[in-house]
Formats: structure tokens, C-alpha cells, sequence
């Protein structure tokens, strides 16, 4: 485990410059309830560079006359803190779970990169901002930053999140593991939500029964996600859990489940208690058939957007069919614009790895590359009709074709109905 995040911290490393000081922060414990931390409020780029899942931690690294150093600074609780929440750990752990031998306490950081300023030329302060604003924005790397540029004007601040970002969209055996644990999870929890879900029962119940089914299964945490009944099924973002299922009507789950720190990001949508009606199945068969159509193009070299241009066509004559369009080029603004009857095949949508979409590298990877894990996931929402329908799966692509990361969760109309 060590040496996979030893490589991944050599690989940044070697983009470094001679001077430059990267100074890589976990996150805060610092929460409205005292002394008590979410641990999902750590910063995937330090999980992908350590393996360390916890609060208040810094990794610094640092290149200086063509060598490269690294150190780890960690928090000593106080008696108070302890009572609460534990004792500190030792120092080994920390050197054995992240393979840095150089561990020291957090209060001692200032003075560790003080030193390395003042006798070794650095010249460069190196951070990862997600936000991508290091010094307009009241996050650790912008007061971090402030109080090094108070003591040191000469240095110059750089964000490296971007680069980072990059490095993760290419998946090791271990990460490409992690994920499809996640998704045979997610499977675990649809399927029982497919098989249990019944009229008269709230969106928070089948959530609560999707939750319990994927964390008694090993889950990290609460899985997150959209759980919606009927005409709720067109919100793409929907948040509430107060609706009602009713039978006849349609049900969404879209689940993103964690494990050793990675997530799947996989929707299904099935007829509460019996069998799709004539108008829901002719919609269904059209979002799967224009999944598969994406899927058909996709390969290493593809380019995603290109992937969807026939999903896209026989989406267009199926709404000019129905009455919603009177011409292909309207079809964009279905894509594009906030409306109550919209679509949205767009092509391969989002990479899925520590987080379950890992956007903003979009701009440099245009095609599909080995190592990549990418959902495609259609959906057509007639709020005209209340029918909302999403079929989102995870996809792998290897040297030579794509693997599809979830191909046993049920999907097709004979297989849903055959569990209801």
C-alpha cells in the first residue's frame, strides 16, 4: 500500500521546480459541534497522495538543490481533546500507514517551512486548491498562504489542484478494485430497492432501505444520491425525501456508494409495485437503447461527446414522433436549457474515482484513454407526462474496448419485472 502512494507523490514531484514547497492540507475538524470532525470533509487529493483519511493533517514537500524532501505534520490533542475523542496517535502510525518517515506535529509546520525559506532558496509555494482561488477565499491554503507571503513577499503561490485532478482520471488496479466493490454494493442496494418498494411508501423509507442494505454490505459511510417518486423523477438534482410512491407511477434511485474511499455513481428507474405502463416502457426502451448506442462508440481514442451523436438522432425522432420537437435543431435547447420537458444525451458523461464526479480535466481529456472510469447516463424527463427515467452505469476502458462496471444490476424491462 505504501509504495502506491509513493509513486503517486514521486510522479508529482517530478513536475516540481528546484525551490518549490508543496504544502498539501486534509482539511479542518473545526465543526459548529465541539470537538467532533466529518471525516468526509477530507480532501480527496491528500486520501490519492497518502492513504490518510483524517482531519488536520499537512503533507510538505519540498525540492531543494535537485533533492527531494518530504515530511508529514500531524495534531497533538490536548487533554480536553483526548477525553473527547482518544489520545494522539504515535508518530509510527502515521509513518507506516503513509510511508513518510519524516513525522512531526502541527505545531511545529510554520517554523519547518520558515527554516527551509530562509536556508534553501525556495522560491515557490505550492498548494492545491479545489476552489481554484487561492488567495480570494477563506480557505486553509489562502490563510496558510497570507501568513507565508506576510514573512516571505518574494514567494511566488501556484496551484497544482489541476495537475492532480489529472493524475486521477487514469485508475491502478487497486482504485479500479475499490470501485467495482462500490458498485456490486450499489447493485446490493437497488435491487432490494427495486424488489421492496411499494405504493404508499416515502422517498426517506427506500432511501433508509437503500442505505442500510449497502452499509450492512461493507459501505463507507451513508451512500449519497437522488431517491424520487413519479413527476419527482424530472428534478435531475432532487433533494427532498418527503414524496410518496404510488403505484402506476415510476421510481428513480441514483446511488453513489462508497468504499476505501472510492464511489460508483449508478441510476435505476422502475414502475412502483407491477409493470411499466405502454407509455413508460416505449420512454424506458428509448433512453436504453440510446445508452447502448453510446456505449456501442465508445473505445480508447473516442471522443465522448462524439460517442452520443446517434443516441442523440434517435432521441431527436422520437420527440419530433411525440410532438415535443418539430425539428432535430431544437434538440440542443432540450439538452442545454432549463425546461420542464428536457433530455439529456449529451454522450460519456463524468469520470466516477474518489469522488462521483470528478469534474473540471474535461478541457485536456476530450477522447476516452485506458484507466478511465466514465459514466454514460441518458435520461429523457417529460414533466408534461410526470415521467422521469435515468439508466446510468459505470464503464472501465481497458487497452482494447470498454468493461461495463455494473452489468449485473438489472436493466432491461424483462429483468425489472421479473423482480417486481
Amino acid at each position: 500500500m505504501e509504495s502506491v502512494y509513493q509513486t503517486r507523490r514521486a510522479r508529482l514531484t517530478a513536475d516540481l521546480q528546484d525551490g518549490d514547497v508543496f504544502v498539501l492540507f486534509s482539511g479542518d475538524s473545526e465543526t459548529p459541534s465541539i470537538l467532533l470532525s466529518d471525516p468526509k470533509t477530507v480532501s480527496k487529493n491528500f486520501i490519492y497522495l497518502t492513504g490518510l483519511c483524517e482531519n488536520d493533517l499537512v503533507l510538505v514537500i519540498i525540492r531543494s538543490g535537485g533533492a527531494v524532501r518530504e515530511a508529514l505534520f500531524v495534531p497533538a490533542r490536548s487533554d480536553m481533546e483526548a477525553f473527547y475523542m482518544g489520545k494522539t496517535k504515535d508518530l509510527d502510525y502515521y509513518r507506516q500507514r503513509g510511508g513518510i518517515q519524516n513525522v512531526d506535529y502541527r505545531y511545529h509546520l510554520d517554523s519547518y517551512i520558515s527554516m527551509e525559506a530562509l536556508t534553501n532558496s525556495i522560491g515557490r509555494l505550492v498548494l492545491a486548491c479545489p476552489n481554484r482561488s487561492i488567495l480570494t477565499r477563506p480557505t486553509l491554503e489562502a490563510c496558510f498562504a497570507r501568513k507565508m507571503l506576510n514573512s516571505f513577499p518574494h514567494l511566488q503561490v501556484v496551484d497544482k489542484n489541476y495537475e492532480i485532478l489529472c493524475m486521477r482520471q487514469f485508475k491502478d488496479a487497486q482504485e479500479i478494485e475499490a470501485i467495482q466493490k462500490a458498485v456490486d454494493l450499489t447493485g446490493l442496494a437497488i435491487v432490494e430497492a427495486m424488489k421492496k418498494t411499494r405504493d404508499g411508501m416515502t422517498e426517506s423509507q427506500v432511501r433508509a432501505l437503500c442505505d442500510y442494505t449497502a452499509r450492512m454490505h461493507g459501505a463507507s459511510g451513508t451512500p449519497e444520491g437522488v431517491v424520487a417518486a413519479g413527476a419527482n423523477g424530472v428534478i435531475l438534482h432532487y433533494e427532498d425525501s418527503d414524496g410518496v410512491f404510488r403505484r402506476g407511477e415510476l421510481a428513480m434511485v441514483d446511488l453513489c456508494v462508497e468504499y476505501n474511499h472510492y464511489v460508483s455513481d449508478i441510476t435505476r428507474t422502475f414502475p412502483v409495485e407491477g409493470r411499466f405502463t405502454e407509455r413508460q416502457a416505449y420512454w424506458y426502451d428509448l433512453c436504453l437503447r440510446a445508452q447502448e448506442s453510446i456505449v456501442a462508440h465508445m473505445k480508447p481514442g473516442a471522443d465522448m461527446r462524439a460517442c452520443g451523436a446517434e443516441a442523440r438522432e434517435m432521441v431527436a425522432k422520437a420527440l419530433m414522433d411525440n410532438g415535443y420537437i418539430q425539428s432535430p435543431e431544437e434538440l440542443p435547447a432540450m439538452i442545454g436549457q432549463c425546461r420542464k420537458d428536457y433530455v439529456t444525451v449529451t454522450g460519456v458523461n463524468h469520470s466516477i474515482g474518489l469522488q462521483c464526479d470528478e469534474v473540471g480535466t474535461r478541457s485536456r481529456f476530450q477522447t476516452l484513454q485506458p484507466g478511465m472510469v466514465y459514466t454514460v447516463e441518458p435520461g429523457i424527463y417529460l414533466g408534461s407526462e410526470g415521467i422521469g427515467i435515468r439508466i446510468e452505469d459505470d464503464y472501465l476502458v481497458t487497452e482494447d474496448g470498454i468493461r461495463c462496471l455494473s452489468a449485473g444490476i438489472p436493466k432491461t424491462i424483462p429483468e425489472i419485472e421479473a423482480l417486481r
